[in-house]
C-alpha cells in the first residue's frame, strides 16, 4: 500500500506535471541555439505584462533587480489574464488552473520554493517548479509557473545565460501595457483583451478597478469590480474615464455602475475636489 505521504504529495506533483510544455520565445529570432540549464540564477521581477501590437500577443517582460537584464516571454491570453489578476491581488470569479494547483499545494501541506525558467532549446523556453525545500522539481510552462509563482509569493529566477541587456530587448514602440488612472478613492486600468475575454466583456466597455480607497470601500466598491458607467455614461476605458472625471465638479453626488460577475450595481459617491482626476 502506498505511505500516506506519498498519496499527500501525489496529487499536487501530476496536478503540476499535466501542465507541463512550452512556451514560445519573444524577442529576436537565434537560429538553432541551444543553452543548457546549468549556470548561475538571477532572481527577477515582473516588469510588465503587456500586448505586442504587431502579432496581438501577450507578454511578460522579467527583470533583475538592477534593470540591467530582463526576459520577455510570449504568453497566452488565459495566462496573461491569470498572472494580471495575482498581480494586483485579484480572485478570478471562477478558478483557472493556477488557483487549482496553488489550492492542491497548500491544502496538502506542499510549498512552492522557487521556479527558474531553465532552459532554451530550439526557440522555446522550459521552467521547472522547485517544491517542498527542494526535494522536487517539476517541469512547467514558463506562464504557468510564473502565475503559480505570484499567486503563492515565491521568487522568480532565470539562468543567468537567458538573461539579455534591457538595450536589446527591443521594447517600446511594438508594446502597450494597460494604462491606469486615479479618482474617487480607487485605482483603475484598461482592460487588455486577456482580461475582456475573461471578464466576457468588450475590451473597450469597462475599466477594471485594481485598487479601493477607505472611503470607496465603505460605499460598496471593490477590487475586481468592472467600472462600466459613471452618471449612466459607458466608460471606453482609462482615456475615456479621465475625460468623463475632469468634467465632474466637487462635492456633487455621482453614481458608478460596477459589474461584479454577472450583476451589475449602482453605488453614489461625493466625492470632494481632492479625489477628482490625477
Amino acid at each position: 500500500m502506498t505511505p500516506p505521504f506519498a498519496r499527500r504529495l501525489c496529487l499536487p506533483l501530476v496536478l503540476i506535471a499535466a501542465a507541463a510544455c512550452a512556451c514560445t520565445r519573444h524577442g529576436p529570432a537565434s537560429g538553432s541555439a541551444q543553452y543548457s540549464s546549468s549556470g548561475g540564477e538571477i532572481k527577477v521581477e515582473i516588469a510588465k505584462v503587456g500586448v505586442d501590437r504587431d502579432t496581438g500577443a501577450h507578454f511578460v517582460l522579467l527583470e533583475d533587480r538592477a534593470k540591467d537584464r530582463g526576459l520577455s516571454i510570449l504568453v497566452g491570453d488565459g495566462e496573461a489574464a491569470q498572472i494580471m489578476l495575482e498581480m494586483h491581488g485579484l480572485k478570478s470569479p471562477r478558478p483557472l488552473t493556477e488557483d487549482l494547483l496553488r489550492d492542491v499545494l497548500q491544502q496538502t501541506g506542499n510549498h512552492v520554493d522557487k521556479v527558474v525558467i531553465s532552459d532554451l532549446r530550439d526557440e522555446v523556453y522550459y521552467a521547472k517548479i522547485f517544491l517542498d525545500g527542494g526535494k522536487h522539481d517539476v517541469d512547467s510552462r514558463p506562464s504557468d509557473a510564473i502565475a503559480l509563482a505570484v499567486g503563492t509569493h515565491a521568487p522568480i529566477y532565470v539562468r543567468e545565460r537567458l538573461l539579455q541587456p534591457s538595450s536589446e530587448l527591443k521594447m517600446g514602440a511594438g508594446e502597450r501595457v494597460p494604462k491606469n488612472a486615479h479618482a474617487f478613492g480607487i485605482s483603475v486600468q484598461d482592460l487588455t483583451p486577456a482580461l475582456a475575454i475573461y471578464f466576457k466583456v468588450e475590451p473597450e466597455s469597462a475599466v477594471l478597478v485594481d485598487e479601493v480607497g477607505a472611503d470607496a470601500k465603505s460605499a460598496g466598491v471593490e477590487r475586481g469590480d468592472l467600472l462600466i458607467g459613471i452618471d449612466g455614461n459607458g466608460v471606453a476605458g482609462v482615456a475615456d474615464f479621465d475625460r468623463q472625471i475632469a468634467a465632474l465638479k466637487g462635492g456633487v453626488p455621482v453614481i458608478l455602475t460596477i459589474k461584479r460577475g454577472s450583476a451589475e450595481k449602482s453605488i453614489t459617491v461625493r466625492p470632494d475636489k481632492s479625489q477628482l482626476g490625477n
